[in-house]
């Protein structure tokens, strides 16, 4: 795994960097983890160190829509706007773990 300076440096400001590594809580999960649920609050921004997920879309009819994936230094554009706007994920959104 990464270190969060590895993943991002370059993409990010060093002083941002330092800030993320002051707060950070570094989570590990197994593949097939939901990381994130639907109508959850997000108080946290994922930043991706190792592995790859998927983002999907969950509908009760059609099952599970592929909205993208994510590699490591990447980070979920829907979930930081959930965490910014204070607001519940919505539209079935799952963070999935899909390899180490």
């Amino acid at each position: 795994m990464l270190s969060i300076e590895q993943a991002y440096a370059g993409v990010l400001e060093p002083a941002l960097i330092e800030e993320i590594i002051k707060n950070a809580r570094i989570k590990t999960f197994r593949e097939g983890d939901l990381i994130i649920d639907t109508d959850q609050y997000i108080s946290a921004m994922p930043l991706l160190l190792a592995g790859a997920i998927k983002v999907v879309r969950e509908d009760e009819a059609r099952g599970e829509l592929l909205l993208y994936y994510l590699e490591q230094g990447q980070t979920c554009t829907m979930s930081i706007a959930c965490c910014l706007g204070n607001k519940k994920v919505k539209f079935g959104l799952g963070l999935k773990r899909i390899q180490p």
